[in-house]
């Protein structure tokens, strides 16, 4: 986990473009932390479920972004039961928006058919998760990169389409 973990904070902070496999939840912890710290003003989460459990680790990080002047965190979420997002927007309402929709309109990755999640920054940063199938377990499938922005993008305008 060390030698990952340079790597990650490395391309975080060299802005290198570098594709990163993300295969548990304590990878997922360090990819988020990381791709909230190199934000600048914007970060967008699409999320069937902003779990709790692991993002009340994340926590700390997210105000760390939202003290900073004129930040915003932008959720789509399907399931509107998570105490840590109500936290968040109680303490930062005019910068943490949210939008609630069904499940049932929440994309699916066309290879695992799972309901997809995905965090974007605004300095090219993403990641994209395609399964958690396994969460339970420990076990999640994403790939995320601090510097693609062809990739981040797409992320972008579709996630724009689904905040109207």
């Amino acid at each position: 986990m060390k030698d990952y973990t340079n790597s990650v904070k490395d391309s975080a902070t060299s802005n290198i473009n570098k594709r990163f496999a993300n295969s548990s939840l304590e990878h997922a912890k360090l990819l988020t932390e990381e791709l909230v710290k190199s934000a600048n003003t914007e970060v967008c989460l699409l999320t069937d479920n902003f779990h709790d459990k692991f993002y009340s680790s994340v926590k700390p990080t997210l105000i760390n972004f939202l003290d900073k002047p004129n930040t915003t965190l932008k959720v789509v979420i399907a399931n509107n039961n998570s105490n840590t997002l109500n936290d968040l927007i109680s303490e930062y309402p005019t910068q943490v928006l949210k939008k609630v929709i069904k499940l049932s309109d929440l994309p699916k990755d066309k290879g695992s058919n799972e309901y997809i999640n995905y965090l974007i920054n605004d300095t090219n940063g993403f990641r994209y998760e395609y399964s958690d199938k396994n969460l339970n377990d420990g076990i999640v499938e994403a790939i995320a990169n601090f510097n693609s922005q062809e990739e981040r993008e797409h992320l972008k305008n579709h996630f724009d389409n689904m905040f109207k």
